[in-house]
């Protein structure tokens, strides 16, 4: 209207009177909550949580997310997302996760923590965790989520388990033999891709073990 368009004229001195002011509020405002829409309460992106280095023997070191230096652990160091642990000769590491997991480093071993997160909302928790050679023994808690997982990858295999005790062992970069104690662990080979062969999955119970080598599926469970 003509006086809205009065009142975005400024005034003498460069200073608009209120009226003005109010047109520029009912005029913008919602475009600029089209172009910059609030972020929903409901909406958020699942949080990282951390665990920690509880106990430890021997030479373990410590690779910080990205960084190239190789530092010693401490007791009761927090570790999180991102960060890689190897044990030297005669050396171990004990890992608390936050949901309550364990996991146990043996001697001349490597793993990288890839993926620590949980959803506040659901309780859904996700923990992956890269496991280059040497051993790894893992108490998966019982998780409240039933999507949440844990898994356990290397150079040749895929396993994924829910309140299990297991071991995983990489021999070498075209092997690796998993053994369940308790629970179930779903295990899968890696094809040329790195992609998991869900097809030829092979799920081990209480007792069994099996060995998976590079670009194939699980040996028979034994």
């Amino acid at each position: 209207s003509a006086q809205i368009c009065h009142a975005l004229i400024p005034e003498q001195g460069g200073r608009q009177p209120a009226m003005c002011k109010k047109a520029f509020s009912l005029v913008f405002l919602p475009l600029f909550l089209l172009l910059f829409p609030q972020p929903s309460p409901c909406a958020q992106p699942p949080a990282p949580f951390s665990a920690t280095l509880v106990d430890f023997e021997g030479g373990v070191l410590v690779q910080k997310g990205a960084e190239n230096l190789w530092l010693p652990v401490e007791k009761n160091m927090p570790l999180e997302q991102g960060d890689h642990i190897k044990t030297g000769a005669n050396g171990f590491a004990e890992i608390l996760v936050d949901d309550g997991s364990q996991i146990r480093l043996e001697e001349n071993s490597e793993i990288t923590l890839s993926e620590l997160s949980a959803d506040s909302q659901t309780k859904r928790v996700t923990a992956s965790v890269y496991l280059w050679f040497g051993r790894m023994l893992s108490n998966v808690s019982r998780f409240a989520h039933s999507r949440s997982k844990f898994e356990v990858l290397t150079p040749t295999v895929v396993a994924g388990v829910r309140g299990t005790d297991f071991a995983v062992e990489v021999p070498d970069t075209k092997q690796t033999d998993v053994g369940v104690f308790d629970g179930e662990v779903g295990v899968a080979g890696l094809d040329r891709q790195k992609r998991p062969m869900r097809e030829s999955e092979v799920v081990l119970g209480k007792g069994y073990q099996s060995s998976v080598f590079r670009n194939r599926p699980p040996a028979p469970p034994v």
